[in-house]
């Protein structure tokens, strides 16, 4: 997280709020929906190694993450429509919930020889609310601590 806060941090800087509020329904979809398919693709294609499944699916979990920084590194160069350019790179800063919830569901399958979908869902939930509070109060806090540091500045 420390390595790829920063960088969600950057990408959403240059990402126009008002064409998350557009999308908003359609990049939640595709951030849970590429996330779970990219586990069950990895977690039974890992599997066919002889791995246990669980396992499988935890090494899936952990590889689906992916920042915007590296959409849109592999996208570049690419002629690639605006609007799913747009799409995924919001996509990628919503995505990171879904693999971080997927990879403890995960872990705790693992763990527990038993899967808990219900518990997952809350936990999804209870991430994807602490990071919008989270997202919306930094900044605030982050402007208004700026603000301040430059009456002070200014006072002087």
């Amino acid at each position: 997280m420390y390595i790829v806060a920063p960088l969600i941090y950057f990408e959403g800087q240059s990402t126009r709020i008002n064409l998350i509020g557009k999308r908003l329904r359609q990049i939640l979809e595709t951030a849970v929906l590429l996330v779970i398919v990219g586990t069950v693709f990895a977690g039974f294609s890992v599997s066919l190694l002889g791995i246990p499944l669980a396992l499988a699916f935890l090494m899936g979990a952990l590889s689906t993450p992916t920042d915007a920084t590296a959409t849109e590194s592999v996208s570049e160069g690419l002629i690639v429509p605006e609007r799913q350019e747009n799409i995924l790179k919001m996509e990628s800063l919503f995505n990171d919930a879904s693999g971080i919830i997927l990879v403890t569901a995960m872990a705790l399958w693992v763990k527990n020889g038993q899967f808990n979908h219900q518990q997952t869902f809350f936990d999804f939930l209870r991430s994807a609310g602490g990071g919008i509070i989270i997202g919306i109060m930094a900044p605030l806090v982050m402007t208004s601590f700026r603000q301040f540091l430059g009456r002070i500045n200014h006072g002087l």
